[in-house]
């Protein structure tokens, strides 16, 4: 069945489709929403993303994370997926909902450092869906 956000610890898909797609994205912090983004992206790029629900997936959680994770770069790669995906409208919706937090500001100089404008006319050109397609598919009123 096709799902909308595939969770990285249980993702699979061809070498062919990873590489021809671009990977995960290197613009991404540390951990934390780059299963989203490449979800999204997919979506976009014309893949469908579907679950097979007879499957049992085990994760073993660590006690503590091995990773770095912050703030800042959390809300960055939020912000990213909305920046390299959304639509101006949607794009908004994000900003208002994310910038009351105490690390705004620092995840926004996080991701204009970056290379955002350069990946967001990137998959602009690149997709085949719009995000407008996207939200309708899944029943998605934002």
């Amino acid at each position: 069945m096709p799902v909308p956000i595939l969770p990285g610890c249980c993702l699979m898909m061809r070498r062919a489709a990873f590489e021809a797609t671009g990977g995960w994205d290197g613009g991404l912090l540390h951990r934390g929403g780059v299963d989203n983004e490449m979800s999204v992206r997919l979506w976009l790029l014309g893949y469908d993303l579907m679950i097979a629900p007879q499957v049992v997936v085990r994760h073993r959680f660590r006690a503590s994370s091995p990773y770095p994770v912050g703030w800042p770069q959390y809300l960055h790669n939020r912000l990213r997926l909305a920046f390299a995906h959304l639509s101006a409208l949607r794009l908004a919706k994000v900003v208002r909902a994310l910038h009351k937090h105490e690390a705004f500001g620092e995840a926004m100089a996080l991701l204009v450092e970056g290379d955002i404008s350069f990946r967001r006319r990137e998959m602009m050109a690149r997709r085949v869906r719009n995000d407008d397609w996207y939200f309708e598919r899944f029943g998605m009123k934002w």
